[in-house]
C-alpha cells in the first residue's frame, strides 16, 4: 500500500493494520503551574541584586531626610531662642555674651544701612581707648607736681569719664545709631542723635585742648609738660592728645554722614511736619 492510498482510506475512528485503536494524547493538568524552562539563574540573579540596591537607596533617602529633619528642627529652635522676648514685649538681651545687658544683633539692620552701626561702634572704640590713655596720663602726672597744677582733680574727673560717659555715650550714641537703622527714619530719633553726637564731639574737643580744669592731658598740659623737662610723661601726653583728637575727627565724620543720610530721606525733605508728627506719637506711646 502506498503512502497515498493510506492517507485516503485513513480514518481516525477505525482501528490501525494491527486492530488497535491509535493511543489517547497525554492530558495536561492545567491546575499545576507549568516551570518555565527560559529563566535561566543569571536573570534571577540580576533581578535580586537590582532589588537589593532599591532597598539601600531607599534606606539611604530615609536617612537623609531625618538628618535634614534633624536640621531644620534645630535651626528653628534656635531662631525661636533669639527671637524671644521679655515680659515687657521688648527682645531678649543677648549682648554682650558674657554678661548680655541690651539686644543686639547686626542681621536685623538693612544691609545697606550696617556701614553706619559698624562706622558708629569704631568711633566708640577709638573713643573706649582715647578715655583709657587719658585715665593713665592723668595718674602720671602724680610724679609731676611741679609741672601741672592739681594733678588729684585730673584724675578725679578722668575717672569720672572713663567710667561714666564712655558707657553713656554707647548708649546716647552707638546703640541709638543701631535703633535709629532698624526702622524706618524719624526726625525726633535723629534730632536725638544728633544732640547727643553734638555733645560727644564738643566734649572730646575741649579734652583735647587739655585745659587746667578739662581732666585731661591735652595739648596745653602737655605743651606745659615739656616746658618743664619732663619728657617722658609728655610723650604719654602728645600720645593722649592724638587719641582725643581722633576720636573727636571720627565723631564729627559719623555726624556729618547721618546728616545726609537724614536729609536725602523723606522725612528729612520734610521736617517741620515729621517732627510735629514724631512728638506726637512720642507723646502717646508715653502716656498710653
Amino acid at each position: 500500500m502506498t503512502n497515498s492510498d493510506y492517507l485516503d482510506n485513513y480514518s481516525p475512528f477505525t482501528n490501525d493494520e494491527n486492530g488497535e485503536l491509535p493511543e489517547p494524547l497525554p492530558q495536561i493538568n492545567i491546575d499545576k503551574p507549568v516551570a518555565s524552562s527560559s529563566i535561566s539563574p543569571a536573570s534571577h540573579t540580576t533581578s535580586s541584586q537590582n532589588n537589593q540596591l532599591s532597598d539601600d537607596y531607599l534606606r539611604e533617602l530615609q536617612e537623609s531626610v531625618n538628618v535634614l529633619e534633624r536640621t531644620v528642627a534645630n535651626q528653628e529652635s534656635e531662631a525661636m531662642q533669639n527671637r524671644q522676648f521679655t515680659s515687657t514685649g521688648e527682645p531678649k538681651p543677648n549682648w554682650p555674651k558674657f554678661y548680655p545687658l541690651i539686644h543686639f544683633d547686626m542681621d536685623e539692620v538693612p544691609e545697606n544701612n550696617r556701614g553706619f552701626v559698624q562706622e558708629a561702634f569704631f568711633c566708640w572704640f577709638v573713643m573706649l581707648g582715647a578715655f583709657l590713655l587719658n585715665w593713665i596720663g592723668t595718674m602720671s602726672l602724680l610724679s609731676v607736681n611741679d609741672a601741672i597744677e592739681s594733678p588729684g582733680s585730673k584724675i578725679a574727673l578722668s575717672s569720672l569719664y572713663f567710667f561714666i560717659i564712655v558707657p553713656l555715650a554707647l548708649d546716647l550714641d552707638t546703640l541709638s545709631v543701631y535703633r535709629s537703622m532698624l526702622s524706618a527714619v524719624s526726625t525726633f530719633t535723629f534730632v536725638k542723635i544728633f544732640i547727643s553726637l553734638g555733645a560727644t564731639c564738643f566734649f572730646e574737643f575741649m579734652l583735647t585742648l587739655g585745659m587746667e580744669s578739662s581732666g585731661s592731658v591735652g595739648l596745653i598740659s602737655t605743651i606745659e609738660l615739656f616746658a618743664a623737662k619732663h619728657i617722658g610723661v609728655a610723650v604719654f601726653g602728645l600720645f593722649v592728645t592724638l587719641g582725643l583728637g581722633a576720636a573727636c575727627a571720627f565723631h564729627i565724620k559719623l555726624f556729618v554722614k547721618l546728616w545726609k543720610y537724614y536729609k536725602g530721606s523723606e522725612a528729612g525733605g520734610n521736617m517741620e511736619t515729621d517732627m510735629k508728627k514724631s512728638m506726637a506719637e512720642y507723646l502717646i506711646n508715653t502716656f498710653k
